[in-house]
């Protein structure tokens, strides 16, 4: 499990915890670090601070810097086909980095009245993922299945009270009026 928590001089670090252990360690060199998302092999992270992404491979790496962020992410998710899709900060589209890591590109445009999107989590295939645009004032979250391979192109899922979860096989767990739910998602559809 990682977490983020403060020292006793009030800086941030990333702390990974084993499942069977109640003590975690610190992860050196994640000073600052915010919103980890694990690759799909589960040996690397990749973590925004105020002005970066970066990733850190464990155990022992020393994190390398992706790309600059204007602000602390909001959320990322590493797809089984290696690419990263990632929040550059509150507000915008998402972006996404090539398996390779050598290119940065949009990996969704906002359309009219959007401020933002956030909280991408990539769906089995590696290639479609699961985002919210924040909406305007007083307005639900909506969430769409956006893809790598065309990022105009995005399907609307629902609409809800925050950021839904997929979890194998094939479960969508959201809040609604305060309420925990668990609906089927067909994920080669891309459809409740």
């Amino acid at each position: 499990v990682i977490s983020t928590t403060s020292d006793s001089s009030g800086t941030f670090f990333l702390w990974l915890r084993s499942l069977d252990a109640l003590d975690g360690r610190l992860l050196p060199g994640t000073e600052d670090g915010a919103a980890a998302a694990w690759s799909p092999d589960g040996h690397s992270l990749v973590f925004s601070t105020q002005d970066k992404l970066k990733r850190l491979d464990l155990p022992g790496g020393a994190p390398e810097v992706l790309c600059p962020i204007t602000s602390y992410g909001r959320g990322s998710s590493w797809g089984t086909k290696g690419n990263i899709v990632f929040s550059a900060g509150p507000e915008g589209p998402l972006y996404q980095i090539s398996p390779n890591g050598s290119e940065v590109s949009p990996a969704t445009f906002l359309e009219p009245g959007e401020t933002g999107h956030r909280f991408p989590q990539f769906l089995p295939d590696g290639i479609h993922f699961m985002f919210s645009s924040m909406p305007a004032k007083g307005s639900r979250f909506v969430i769409w299945i956006g893809s790598t391979a065309d990022p105009k192109r995005r399907e609307k899922l629902m609409g809800g009270d925050g950021v839904p979860l997929y979890v194998e096989p094939g479960w969508l767990l959201f809040l609604r009026n305060s309420r925990l739910f668990a609906q089927r998602l067909d994920v080669r559809a891309r459809k409740l």
